[in-house]
This record gives structure tokens, sequence and C-alpha cells, in this order.
């Protein structure tokens, strides 16, 4: 297996000349200018280290969240969570043409929701790692970047595949930003085909209108792992997808085909980061083999047609997966979201509806089909900026729980977040 993935590795790896422009910022937060930011620009130093290829990004946000209504304790409970990000550009730095390296920190405190509702897919993004519960910090990412040509980009390292989705215009956001439903910001139907974070490499090739993205890394889940040890014991990752820019009556969109498969070896019932499992007294079969395909779009209808950003668009995912290991057999969900004021262009907005169907594996198990159901729900937000760097925002989220003895739940709370 250890063989077969370099092999592997080594076919993804494209040959081509050194690009001579500077790296830029993949699977990171876009730099801003500074008055975006509670730091302004520190006495002139900021600009000076952007200048020199050094971008250090700070945010806490916070979170009051609690159940409404359903099955469980209807408190509110606080938590937080701090990121941080160091983006280094190695052409800047005067080191290495087309050299970029990227990290992630990020640390989680205080309590959540998770406990209550009776809910298979988490209701909040952000405080669901590193940890679900407690104090818990993480070097999420640390990976290095290299533009080969002029077309083509290299990533290879510890990586953040959540921060890869964050860069969507209209879903994603790591639960800080935008939607909290991890339906909306790391689909769950991925849960064992792609980690939360692993060790690997992915390549994006620019064929204009067409991107292409292909990817190798470790199925092991790893954000609370360090180093080499166990690399590939459990399987190894590949993925594609194949993206289709458009620019249909000056409003840009994008609309990708993509699928992952695992070599791993797992049950259906196996623990997911991304998913609240029941738990089964009857021993599981062990199955080897994993995939997810799916489609998903965004679409600008509204404001600058220029800045996606800065209007507001559509967007959808839909996929399909083996069901066996994989505890989810289809997952679909869609929306609208974006800026809704021209004069508010740091407010945001979202509402999006998700539907998820459990594998017949599930169900059958110790006749859980008697309990259990598929899950569906609906989540909006308002995200209110007076000020650049304060974002405050209201959350509502509906959901039917696949536990059939649960009542319908509702979750509403407020997140703050501070660009520091």
């Amino acid at each position: 297996m250890k063989k077969f993935t370099l092999y592997l590795i080594l076919f993804l790896l494209p040959w081509s000349g050194y690009s001579q422009q500077s790296t830029d910022s993949i699977a990171a937060p876009p730099p801003e200018t500074h008055h975006q930011r509670l730091s302004g620009d520190l006495g002139g130093l900021a600009p000076k280290m952007v200048a020199h290829g050094v971008i250090l990004l700070l945010s806490s946000t916070h979170f009051y969240q609690g159940l409404l209504s359903g099955s469980g304790e209807h408190e509110f409970k606080y938590g937080g969570k701090g990121d941080a990000f160091l983006i280094l550009d190695w052409e800047k730095l005067g080191l290495w043409k087309g050299f970029g390296m990227i990290s992630h920190g990020e640390i989680r405190y205080g309590k959540s929701v998770f406990d209550e509702g009776g809910n298979l897919i988490p209701a909040n993004t952000a405080l669901l790692f590193p940890e679900e519960e407690g104090t818990a910090v993480a070097l999420s990412s640390l990976f290095f970047t290299q533009k080969l040509g002029e077309k083509i980009k290299l990533m290879v390292g510890r990586i953040n595949t959540l921060d890869f989705l964050a860069m969507n215009h209209y879903y994603g956001g790591r639960g800080i930003d935008g939607f909290q439903n991890i339906i909306f910001t790391a689909p769950p139907l991925d849960a064992r085909t792609t980690p939360v974070t692993t060790l690997g490499l992915m390549t994006v090739y620019d064929l204009e209108p067409l991107e292409l993205t292909l990817g190798a890394w470790d199925s092991r889940e790893r954000i609370n792992e360090y180093g080499f040890s166990g690399l590939f014991d459990n399987g190894v990752s590949v993925t594609g997808e194949l993206a289709l820019k458009t620019a249909w009556g000056g409003r840009k969109g994008k609309y990708a085909v993509g699928g992952t498969w695992s070599s791993l070896e797992e049950t259906s019932l196996s623990n997911s980061a991304k998913l609240f499992l029941p738990n089964s007294e009857l021993p599981l079969a062990v199955e080897k083999g994993s995939w997810v395909v799916n489609f998903t779009f965004e679409q600008n209808l509204l404001g600058p047609a220029e800045n996606p950003r800065s209007g507001w668009g559509i967007f959808g995912r839909a996929g399909i997966s083996d069901g066996n290991p994989n505890p989810l057999r289809w997952t679909a969900m869609g929306g609208i979201a974006g800026c809704p004021f021209s004069k508010r262009a740091n407010d945001r907005f979202g509402l999006g509806y998700f539907k998820a169907g459990l594998s017949s594996d599930v169900k059958d198990r110790a006749l859980l089909s008697l309990f259990v159901q598929n899950e569906q729900g609906a989540e909006a937000y308002y995200s209110f900026a007076p000020i650049p760097w304060f974002i405050l925002t209201a959350n509502v989220q509906w959901i039917e729980p696949f536990r059939k003895r649960s009542d319908n739940a509702w979750y509403g709370g407020l997140r703050l977040k501070i660009k520091i």
C-alpha cells in the first residue's frame, strides 16, 4: 500500500518549470486592508510585513447558543474559538520563487450544544474541532505551496480540509463565518474519505474556463496527531474534481463534479469527527474501501458582477456514497446567501436547507430502523458588521433529528467575531 501511495503521489506531481510570480494565498483568509482589523496597521509595521511576504491573521470568535425547543436541556451555553493564520511568501522574502507556506493554529474552549437535540449532524462546526468539549489547541495545518509554470499550483504537508471549503463565496466558512451547521461547512458525506486534518498533497490545474483538482492524503484523522507515525496504516484517499467557471450574463458561477475514494477499513458505525453516530451492541462487519461522488455549484445573481462576495447568489451540493462503511447514503443541501445591501458591504445573510439519507446498513443494525430516520433541517443567519472587524451574527436552526423519539430541535444563538 505504501509503495502504491508513493507511485500515486509521483503521478500527481506535474512536471513544469517554476513560475516567476509570487505564491497566492491558498486555503487561508484573503489578506485584508488594515482598517478591516482591530489592530490596524500596527504603527506601520503591518504594511512592511506584507511587503516582505509575511501575513499574520488573527481572529477571536464567541458563541452563545442554546436549544430553544426539542429534546434536551433548554439552556444557552458559551464557547469560543481562536484562529491564527501565518502566511509566508518565500519569493518576497528573497528565498524561493513561487514558493510559500501556510499554517493555521486554533484553540477551542467552553461549552457547546452537542449533547442536546438528538441530531446526527452537528449544529456548530467551529466548536467541534479540535475537540468537541473542554479546552483544546491544535496546529490544524502546516503546508507548503509551489507554483509550477503559469497554470499549476502544488500543495503538500499537513492540510486542514475545512480551510479549502471556506474559500467558497456563499457557503463554507469553518463555522466562524456564514453558516454554522456542518452540512454547509464540511460535508459529512465525506466523513470516511476526507479527514478534517490530514497529511497529503493537492494539485490545482488552471485550464480556463475549467479547473482540475487532484489530491491524495492519509485516510486517518490527524487533527490531534503530529508527525508521520501510522501514515497510510488505515489506507489512502484519492480525490479529483473538475470545475467549470462561468460568466453567464456577466455573472460569475462555478459548477463542479468530483469524487473521493479511500482504501480504509471501517464499520458503518465507527467513530467520525463529523457525525454523532449511535452505538450498536451487535458486532459489525469491517468493510474495506469507501467512495463519494458529488456535484456542487454556486452562482452569483445580484450585486457587483466583478465581485461575487459583494452581492448574493445561490449554492448547492448533492452527493451519494457507498453506504457502508459510510453511515450516510446520500446528502443534499442548498440555499441563498451573500451581501444583502450595497450600502452595508460587510453584512452577510444566508438561508439554507439540507436533507441526509442514512445508509440501509445503519438502519438495519440492532433494529435501528425502528428508532432512526433520515435527517433534515434548515439554517438562517444574519451578520451585522457596524465596523469591519466587529461582526455580530444572529443564527437560528431547525432540525428534524435522525432519532425518531427526539422532538424537532430549534437552536438559536449569537456569534461575535473580532478580526484582530
